[in-house]
């Protein structure tokens, strides 16, 4: 999956779950002060990306989340990580 794609995919997620407009999603967002994400958002949020993309995201990994970026980056390892491995 490439980049653009996991960027679709996160702000379809964002708007499904918050109502943000994802036009006023840029990579540079943060996630909480600009999206206005909490904790529980943040977590529905990768357990949706989770579910859609059949990847496990470890809670060390969710607190390392700032940005938009921060989140399209781990989405982006992880599956990677998954098709390296076979």
């Amino acid at each position: 999956m490439e980049e653009r794609e996991i960027e679709g995919l996160l702000k379809e997620i964002f708007n499904e779950v918050v109502g943000v407009d994802v036009s006023t999603i840029s990579m540079d967002s943060d996630l909480r002060e600009d999206i206005g994400l909490d904790s529980f958002s943040i977590a529905e949020i990768l357990v949706l990306v989770q579910d859609r993309l059949g990847i496990d995201i470890s809670p060390e990994d969710l607190f390392n989340i700032r940005s938009f970026k921060d989140a399209v980056d781990l989405v982006s390892r992880i599956l990677n990580n998954k098709i390296c491995r076979g």
